[in-house]
Order: C-alpha cells, then structure tokens, then sequence
C-alpha cells in the first residue's frame, strides 16, 4: 500500500497521492475446535456404528495502516490537505561562522546563512513500512544552494536528484529526519541574484513515500538472503568483547572488491559497535552509495562520486544500558544498487563508534574483507579486516501450491533414495556429520559449509545435492562427504558406508549414488600418477556396485583449480584434464553416468575464480553450486528420460 504527500515552503496547493496494496492477513485471532464422540450400547446387545462430529472457526482480524510525519498520519490525508514543511523558516537560519543569523532581514536568506528542518517519521501500523524521502526545487534563477540529510562534507549537494534517503521502520519504530541547507559563498554570481531585477525565489518539495515492505508481484517474491558475515571467523584475541575502535576521521570505508554489493538490494546491515555518544539520543551511522569506478586503484572518494547517502538509526533496544556496546547492532535498510556502484561505510559525524574486528592472517579470506579508508577528498590508503553482516534481497520464484504438475524427471526419480560419496564441496553441517538418523559412521565427518561460515553458501538447500532432490522429488538417504578428504584415504571405506542402518530404516540402499570427489588427491599430492588416480578411483567404484549392485552411479569429473590464496599451486584446464579423462575412462568401463563438469557446467579456467568460486578459489559460491546442480540434473535427464 502506497500514499504519498508533497508540500512546499510556498504553500503551492498540491493533492495527495494514495495508492492501496492488498493488505497482508496479520494473524488468526481465535480457532476453536470441538470433538465429540459418542458410543451407544443398546440392550439388544447390537452396537451403534461409532460416531464422531468436529468443527472449527476462524476469524483474522486486516493489518492497520497508519503512517506518521510529525503530528499527521498521511495515510487519511484528504486531497486538500497539507504537511507544513517550512524548511526556510523554521529553523533559526545561521550564519557562517555557525552563530544566528542577525545581518540579513528576516523571511530572507543570503550567502552564507544555513538552516535546517527537523521531522519525525513514524510506522504506527502493523505491518513493516519502507520510507523514502525525495527532495525537489524551483530554482529558475540558479540560486547556489546546497542541501544535505547529514550535514557532512561529501553529502552536500545542488542536484536534489542525488539526495534521497529510503529505509525501513519496524513496526512501532520512528525516524528523526533532519534536511539541511546552505548557501556558500560565490562572490560575483551572489552579487548578481542580490540585484536581479525580479526578485529571485527558491521553493523546495519534500515528497515522503510511505510503503508496506515484502510486497508479491505477479510470479516473483523476493526473500532476505544473508551476503556475507564474518563473525565466526574473528580469532579468540580480538572477539567482540575486545573490538579495536575506528578513527572516524579516515571514514568513509569501502571493501576492495568493489563488485561484491553491485546491483544489489540490500536489506539488512550488521554494524559492529564498540560504543555509542548517549543512550538518550538518536545514535546514527551512515551509508554512501558511491560510484566503484572512482576506487578502483584507491582513488579520491569525491563528493562527485556520492550517489546516495542514508543515515541510519541504531535501535535503542539492541544498544543495551551502557554507552559501551561491543556487539553486533543491526538495521533494517532498503538500499538499492546499480551496476556500477558500492557501498561506503561511517561518518566522522557519526555518534557511532564502530570497531574493527581482525582476523588470525592464516583466516583471511581472499580480499573480500579488506577495505580502502579515506576521506572524502583524501586519497584512500589504509588497508585492514573489517566485519559487517550483510542481507540482500533476493527475487525467487513463487510456486502455486495448488499446482499439482511437475516435470518429467521429477515422476521418474520421485521417492528413489540419492546418497552422496564427496569432499568438502559437498558436506554441510547436520547432514554429511549426522550419524543419528542415517548411517552411523559419519558422525566424526568434518564439514566445510556450515550457516556460521561466512560463505555464500548459508542453507543447505543451496548446496548442489540439496538443490537436485528438491528438483526431482528425491531423498537424500546418506551423504557420506569429508572435508578435504581423498579417495585414497577414506574414499574407498566411504564408498560402502552409503545406506542407511539406523532404526526402522536399517537396511535402506541407496538408488542412485553421486560421486564428487578426487580434487584433494590431485591437489595435495605433487605429481601424482594417472595410474595411481585410476587404481583408487576403480577400487572406490567397485566398491560401491558391489556393496550396491542395484544402485545407478553417477561420477563427477573435476573442473579447473585455481588457489590464489593456498601452499599448492593452481592446476589449469590442461593439467585437470587428464585426470578427468581417467574418471571417464573408470565410468564407461563400470557403466556409470558421467557428470561433465568440466565440458558441461560452464566452469572455465577463466571464470573459475570470479564468477563460480569464493575463499581459497576451491569451494563453490551460490553460481557455482547451481552450476554443478545444472549439470548433474541434465545428467539424470540423460540417463532416465532418454
């Protein structure tokens, strides 16, 4: 649901814009269910058949919309009805030197004065609102004002179109707004606007938007989806409790690998705060989004490249009793990026006083995490380890649940029982380490992804295995993977440890079995042999037809390696090559399927690194997961459907 308000310094009649969206069901307000059996006995010694009798009731009461600018909810503003925003008037007007302004008559404005207006915003209804305030002029006459939200030097600026601030407010939560003004010095020009002819006029529109969040359009929802954290991964020495204080003087901060916010909404911000200035004011930090072309060898952080700026507020609730916080705060935003920017953390004028929380260097992942620091008119120089926890929005699919057809594949495999033989690209905390409801020898497994990790990869339905039996309808009986284990090592023992044997289940084989392992032998064992690769990988395939003569086993050939951060050295297309073609020559002699990998998913030599791996270069990002689920799926198409 939509409503807008404009107003302006002049008193310009304008009508109220409204706009209604369906209005979500908040909740069930009462059910009652009633059960009443009854059983007869007759004296004939005949029974009555049993009977049973239920009903239910349920009443839901709408969400109320109601949204506040200062005294005013906007949403049952009538088309005749104003907002007073005296942005000019107001507010005492200040002098340059920041006193009150005596020199200048009043109801006027000349270079040098400054001025400001202040409102509250606040969601008084039930359901989660995002704002946005947008600014515009009648400036015919080129008047040099400038505007700002925070007041900082970088913010300001002529183009209104640049200065926009949109955010979320919980239910119950207010924002303090504050829209500034100033008129530099310009010499001449100011000479010139002083002695016009016609006298010269400013007027300037503040349009607030009001807008419930999470709204469904057509086929597409969108759901929050964690980006990054790296909260796990802060060694013992530096844990929250001990984070080191930023110089807010060298703000604002920007991750070196710029793309990594690009074209992105993000939704949700994680903010590491040692301490705040007063529990009893509005604690606030700010958030540019600032052209990435401008940073990419370190340059200037210009005012020119500032495209947004948000001042967030900190939730009182989550600051704690003392002005010392040291945890993580978060804030719902709704911060939208383009193709071509990123985003830029802290203001000196911040009352936040965030902290850094460094990493053990051997725990450094990639670049990800460092940043460039800078002024807005310094070069950018320092380099470090900072930690935020990211949310993004994501647009998904919405599946009619009354829609009750599904693929070909999917009738073909549905119920069939799918095990897992791996590495660390397939483990996943709880499921290749669960002894308890699948296969008792994997419970000292070790694991790669887990949700704490900080990786792309933050639920186990976005893992390649996971993703292909929710496609096709399987079940994942057992996945026996072991971080950075080899099939030389336990690969062949794990080989005939897939079925099930706990509880009622005890006895269960596997359907159809996937194998995805081989990169920690190539990799970690310095030129080792095709003949030594092959004589392990057949031992581990025979394995398993003999202990699952029924199953259909489906291998995985291994894609390019790149380690730009490990002790071994990268293997190119050429070298991975020719120990795939061992795995093809083992699965065609065995009758296995091969998964290609290498030919069929995309993965290159050449995009291996940017567009399909994260950390070490070695574990799939959310692209590259999807890419081998692409592959392996279009493999089962292959072999059940053709």
């Amino acid at each position: 649901m939509r409503k807008r308000f404009n107003t302006s310094t002049n008193k310009k009649e304008e009508k109220t814009k409204m706009k209604k969206n369906k209005l979500n069901l908040l909740r069930v307000i009462n059910v009652v269910l009633l059960i009443t059996m009854v059983a007869t006995i007759l004296v004939s010694g005949t029974y009555a058949k049993f009977t049973s009798r239920a009903s239910g009731t349920s009443a839901v009461v709408v969400a109320n919309w109601s949204f506040m600018v200062g005294e005013q909810d906007i949403t049952v503003l009538g088309s005749e009805d104003e907002i007073e925003f005296d942005l000019f008037t107001t507010a005492t007007i200040k002098d340059s030197d920041g006193s009150d302004e005596e020199d200048v008559a009043e109801g006027l404005i000349a270079p040098g004065t400054s001025g400001k207006f202040e409102f509250v915003l606040s969601n008084t209804s039930d359901v989660v609102t995002e704002y946005k305030i947008q600014l515009s002029a009648e400036n015919e006459n080129n008047i040099p004002i400038e505007f700002s939200y925070t007041g900082e030097e970088g913010s300001w600026t002529k183009d209104l179109n640049n200065l926009i601030e949109t955010n979320i407010l919980n239910i119950n939560g207010t924002k303090n707004v504050v829209v500034q003004w100033r008129w530099p010095f310009d010499g001449e020009a100011d000479t010139a606007l002083g002695t016009a002819t016609e006298t010269p006029t400013i007027t300037v529109t503040a349009s607030i938007t009001a807008t419930q969040t999470n709204s469904i359009t057509s086929s597409t929802q969108y759901v929050e989806k964690q980006l990054f954290t790296d909260i796990e991964n802060v060694t013992t020495t530096t844990a929250i409790s001990n984070m080191t204080a930023v110089t807010l003087s060298a703000g604002p901060y920007v991750y070196q690998d710029v793309n990594v916010f690009s074209g992105k909404t993000i939704t949700k911000i994680g903010i590491p705060v040692k301490s705040v200035s007063d529990l009893n004011t509005p604690q606030t930090f700010t958030l540019y989004v600032v052209d990435k072309e401008a940073l990419a060898n370190k340059s200037d952080l210009k005012p020119a490249t500032i495209a947004q700026t948000h001042m967030l507020t900190l939730p009182k609730e989550q600051l704690g009793d003392t002005t010392t916080v040291n945890k993580m705060v978060y804030v719902n935003v709704n911060i939208t990026l383009a193709e071509n920017q990123t985003l830029a953390f802290c203001s000196e004028n911040d009352t936040v006083i965030w902290g850094f929380l460094r990493y053990n260097s051997s725990a450094v992942i990639g670049n990800q995490y460092k940043f460039i620091a800078g002024s807005l008119t310094s070069p950018a120089t320092n380099n470090g380890n900072i930690i935020f926890d990211i949310y993004v929005r994501e647009e998904v699919e919405v599946i009619d649940p009354d829609d009750e057809t599904e693929s070909p594949l999917k009738t073909a495999l549905k119920g069939k029982n799918l095990s897992i033989l791996g590495d660390s690209i397939s483990t996943y905390d709880g499921y290749s380490n669960n002894s308890s409801t699948t296969n008792t020898t994997i419970g000292s497994n070790k694991v790669y992804y887990t949700s704490s990790l900080g990786s792309p990869i933050t639920d186990v339905n976005m893992t390649w295995w996971m993703q292909a039996a929710n496609e096709t309808g399987m079940n994942v009986l057992v996945n026996n993977s072991y971080s950075g284990d080899t099939i030389a090592n336990r690969g062949k023992t794990r080989a005939m440890q897939l079925h099930d044997d706990t509880g009622d289940n005890s006895g269960t084989n596997p359907d159809i079995v996937a194998v995805y392992i081989g990169i920690n032998d190539v990799k970690n064992t310095s030129n080792l042999s095709t003949t030594v690769f092959g004589d392990n990988y057949t031992t581990m395939v025979t394995n398993i037809k003999t202990t699952y003569p029924d199953a259909d086993i489906f291998v995985f050939t291994l894609p390019p390696y790149t380690a730009p951060n490990a002790t071994v050295p990268s293997m190119g297309a050429d070298e991975i090559e020719v120990y795939n073609q061992v795995i093809r020559n083992v699965a065609n002699e065995n009758g296995c399927t091969i998964v290609d990998i290498f030919n069929d998913s995309g993965i290159t030599e050449d995009n291996y690194l940017s567009d399909y791996m994260w950390d070490t270069g070695l574990h799939p990002n959310e692209a590259g997961m999807d890419a081998i689920t692409e592959t392996f799926i279009s493999a089962l198409s292959s072999k059940y459907l053709n």
